[in-house]
């Protein structure tokens, strides 16, 4: 994960997009990928895509961390808020 935020502040977003895709890939419960590509997204202005990983992670983490879905939700309000208000 720590490669990815690298890749996105060094000017290669795709590259760290794809770190956190891998990242999330190898452990189907770690939601801090998910938030942090989110967060990603959404400094680029793909807010759709990033509510997306929100909302994702609030579904991986359901049954399991109600901290981790707690995040996943703020996250995801903090994504839509930003939008609706650069809209």
């Amino acid at each position: 994960m720590v490669r990815g935020t690298i890749l996105c502040h060094t000017g290669r977003g795709a590259e760290g997009i794809e770190s956190y895709d891998r990242a999330g890939e190898r452990d189907q419960a770690y939601t801090p990928a998910l938030l942090t590509k989110a967060i990603e997204l959404a400094t680029s202005g793909r807010f759709k895509e990033a509510a997306a990983c929100c909302d994702e992670a609030i579904e991986r983490s359901a049954d399991k961390d109600d901290t981790a879905r707690s995040m996943a939700e703020a996250c995801g309000e903090a994504i839509r808020g930003a939008a609706r208000d650069l809209a």
